[in-house]
């Protein structure tokens, strides 16, 4: 009887411990789309972006792929 509730107890441990495996492999793939996420917005938000520059129209569409911009009616002067 001991025996069994040893087994089973090494069972449960082994359980344990290939779920905490799969949730650390989970937080490595959130914590790789967070860094991800965070160069992107630091990439738009570290430059000032006017629509009518072609520079950063250029800049914008290789961001942005197939993003098509105007010129503004709002920033002629």
């Amino acid at each position: 009887m001991a025996v069994r509730e040893i087994r089973s107890a090494e069972r449960e441990l082994r359980l344990a411990e290939m779920v905490i495996e799969h949730q650390e492999k989970i937080i490595i793939q959130k914590d790789s789309i967070i860094e991800q996420q965070s160069k992107i917005i630091e990439k738009i938000v570290s430059k000032s972006i006017m629509m009518d520059s072609l520079e950063n129209k250029e800049e914008l569409e290789e961001i942005y792929d197939g993003l098509k911009i105007g010129e503004s009616k709002f920033l002629k002067v």
